[in-house]
């Protein structure tokens, strides 16, 4: 998705103006995937993110949230690989009963089962990305330095890997494990909210 020759050039501004352009470029596609934007350098994955979220830099190098357009990846499926459910955590305010009142915001678990469609926006704090970055299959098997597995697969990613001609071992894997999912059809679900787990000071 991101050459790693965007790096050589010259200035910042050229360097976010290409990652800019092959991010929108990939949307367009319907070839964008989060698995192959992690694999990526970290220089160019930072960027990439910035250029999502809608962050600039300033001149003196200070972050500028909100200052460009935000580009919202949209659905993202994610499948566990081993069974075990897929959860993240959100802010939520809850109403107080018997008024239009918001209490103090709280954090909450949810679970989004073993095979779920995740509408990643910023506004929802971005959880299928921060799903992949915490657990993707290969990102944390290859990019983990305490030797830490990924256990949720980006269904879009895996489907077109595995239909790409190889004969490594790696890609043998892939191809397995793309026929051992797809043979097994999981259901997907819709998230659940667990109790809360932490109030915000």
């Amino acid at each position: 998705m991101l050459d790693i020759s965007i790096l050589q050039l010259p200035t910042r501004e050229g360097r976010v103006a290409a990652v800019r352009g092959a991010i929108i470029g990939a949307m367009e596609a319907g070839t964008f995937t989060y698995t192959e934007l992690m694999l990526q350098d970290e220089a160019l994955q930072t960027m990439a993110f910035e250029v999502l979220d809608g962050v600039s830099t300033s001149p003196q190098n200070v972050p500028q949230y909100g200052a460009e357009k935000i580009y919202n990846v949209g659905p993202v499926r994610l499948v566990s690989i081993d069974g075990q459910p897929m959860k993240s955590s959100e802010w939520y305010e809850p109403r107080i009963p018997g008024t239009n009142l918001r209490a103090k915001p709280i954090k909450r678990v949810v679970d989004h089962g073993t095979d779920a469609v995740i509408d990643d926006t910023k506004d929802n704090g971005r959880q299928a990305r921060r799903l992949l970055l915490k657990a993707g299959w290969p990102i944390r098997n290859i990019k983990s330095r305490s030797g830490s597995v990924g256990h949720i697969v980006e269904w879009r990613w895996l489907e077109r890997a595995a239909a790409e001609p190889g004969a490594t071992e790696e890609h043998r894997e892939i191809q397995a494990l793309y026929e051992r999912l797809k043979g097994e059809a999981p259901k997907q679900t819709q998230p659940r909210a667990a109790k809360p787990v932490e109030a915000r000071p």
